[in-house]
Order: C-alpha cells, then structure tokens, then sequence
C-alpha cells in the first residue's frame, strides 16, 4: 500500500529536481553580492594600499615594492578584516537568511 501511493505520488522515471536556471543565477549573484558587503571595506582598503605603494614604485625605483607591497597588504588585512566581520552584523543575517531560503525555492516549494 505505501509503495503504490509512493509510485502514484512519484512515478517511475519522474525527476523531481527540474533546475531552475533563474533561481540559481539569483542565487550566485546574492551571495556574491552579500560577500563584496561583508569584505568590501578591506577590499577598498588593500586597492588603496596598493595605490599608495605604486607610487611608491614611482618616486622610489630601487626599492623592492613586491616585498613590501605583501607585507603592507597583510597587515592592512589582519587589521581590517576583524572590524568589518564586527560591524557586518546585518549583512551576515541576510546571508543566513538567504541560505535558508534559496535551497527550498532550488528544489521547487514555493514560499
């Protein structure tokens, strides 16, 4: 009896994951967009710092702007990072709250 209502419920040979290329688009682009606003402050930051240290390659030819260049980009890093994960507390609940919402709509329910 349960294996007949199984079969009427899901027939044979029925895939019931049909993806939905929309759904899974607006999923990448929100969690790409959600992941530039939890890092997006050290990102301007390092892209600043690099500024600074091209030219610092300009006025300062002989000196070895790779190595410090990696060492400025570092610490700017581990000095950033911890206050923009502090003050992204509403950007991270939106990222929680759209992990839970998009895999249901991925598998077809409707909200």
């Amino acid at each position: 009896a349960i294996w007949v209502a199984s079969v009427e419920l899901l027939p044979l040979g029925h895939d019931p994951f049909v993806p939905d290329f929309s759904v899974i688009t607006g999923l990448m682009g929100g969690v790409f967009l959600l992941a530039i606003g939890l890092v997006g402050a050290s990102m301007l930051a390092i892209f600043l710092a690099d500024i600074m240290i091209a030219f610092l390659s300009r006025t300062l030819p002989q000196m070895n702007v790779l190595l410090l260049g990696f060492q400025v980009k570092a610490m700017l890093m581990l000095i950033t990072l911890p206050f923009c994960m502090s003050l992204s507390l509403g950007v991270f609940i939106r990222v929680l709250r759209l992990g839970m919402a998009e895999p249901v709509s991925l598998l077809g329910a409707t909200q």
